[in-house]
């Protein structure tokens, strides 16, 4: 009995690897449960109603997570920017926001977005209770966001305020 190349447990591990990742991509796309088998030997057991539904619920919660997943980084970012600005002009009595337009435009993008998410998952109309339930969690998830997003903007429009109020003082009390 011979032992195997080096050569051919390498092409084995490759294959096995490969195989492995195409799995878990499937798995990841279509659940543990075998979704492409039964779609592909079976059809699609859903009625157009219902996959209609599915199809929305499933790209809405796709796009709530990558909204939840930006929202967090720019809530990092707005403490990073106010920790950096907590020595900035206030020695000289002057209030500096410490928010940069990226900030802004990001929080007014991600509002703007999770607006239209909740627009569409408003749409769905199904007559599954389960369906119902979801779109329910869904419709609360971006409830949610969208108020951690409110609050984001309301911290940044009252540093501008603050920001502009405190230099009209100065230049009050620079002309007096």
């Amino acid at each position: 009995m011979t032992l195997p190349s080096t050569r051919t447990l390498l092409l084995s591990s490759v294959t096995v690897a490969s195989l492995y990742v195409v799995h878990s991509r499937i798995i990841a796309s279509f659940g543990s449960y075998g979704r492409l088998g039964m779609f592909v030997w079976e059809g699609d057991s859903l009625t157009a109603e219902e996959r209609a539904a599915s199809d929305a619920l499933n790209e809405a919660e796709k796009k709530l997570k990558e909204l939840a997943k930006t929202l967090g980084d720019v809530e990092v970012e707005m403490e990073v920017a106010k920790m950096d600005g907590l020595d900035g002009g206030e020695a000289r009595g002057i209030v500096v926001s410490p928010f940069n337009a990226s900030i802004v435009k990001r929080l007014a993008e991600v509002s703007d977005l999770l607006d239209k998410t909740a627009a569409k998952l408003d749409t769905v109309a199904t007559e599954d209770d389960a369906y119902r339930r979801r779109r329910k969690r869904l419709a609360q998830d971006a409830n949610g966001l969208m108020a951690r997003a409110d609050e984001a903007i309301d911290v940044v429009s009252r540093a501008k305020r603050l920001e502009r109020d405190t230099k009209d003082r100065a230049r009050e009390q620079a002309s007096s």
